[in-house]
């Protein structure tokens, strides 16, 4: 591929064997497929210096994709909401709580249970909104969450509890308040030792 001098670096075995194994499936040369993934790296680490936290969102993504997460347009979704019987609001709600919940079982197996995966988790998943942590200064282990968004109308903000409800109880996180109104929702959870 390249004719520039080449280094020896030292890669466990495991990562080797499973490169390996992965380019002989997609019928790439080891030494490659090896050079073409550090070439990409290096490109896109230029002007995005965060690539981890891209590869862990795509994981994240492919993720909510497979319990069947879609993406739609907003104001679509806003007005088949608002056209919602309550029962079937109620359905999508119970839906959404046990979706999260095994969204954040997932993440919390594959990369641990800490309060910026719980975090990562709502910020893929409502990604159209702004999500702010804020720890409470006096009370250890309580975090306030801010979920925006001015296109968020109440029912809206029924759902996104839900959602919050499923991926804290998958956290092992209590809910101690929500408040919701148009537009935010603010929940305070009290996570870690107590």
């Amino acid at each position: 591929m390249s004719s520039q001098s080449k280094r020896l670096v030292p890669i466990s075995e495991n990562v080797v064997k499973e490169l390996m194994e992965f380019s002989s499936r997609i019928g790439i040369p080891f030494r490659e497929l090896v050079e073409k993934i550090l070439i990409s790296f290096a490109e896109v680490s230029r002007t995005n210096p965060h690539l981890i936290n891209i590869i862990y969102n795509f994981d994240l993504l492919e993720d909510l994709r497979k319990i069947g997460g879609i993406i739609l347009p907003q104001n679509f979704i806003n007005k088949l909401i608002e056209k919602m019987s309550d029962e079937d609001l109620e359905e999508l709600r119970e839906e959404l709580k046990r979706s999260s919940s095994w969204l954040g079982l997932l993440v919390k197996v594959k990369r641990g249970g800490s309060l910026e995966n719980m975090i990562d988790i709502l910020k893929i998943w409502l990604s159209n909104m702004k999500i702010d942590v804020i720890p409470l200064q006096n009370e250890k282990d309580l975090y306030k969450i801010v979920i925006s968004s001015p296109e968020q109308d109440e029912r809206t903000g029924l759902l996104i509890e839900a959602i919050i409800e499923g991926v804290s109880k998958a956290f092992d996180a209590t809910i101690i308040s929500r408040d919701i109104e148009k537009g935010i929702v603010v929940t305070v959870i009290r996570y870690g030792q107590s």
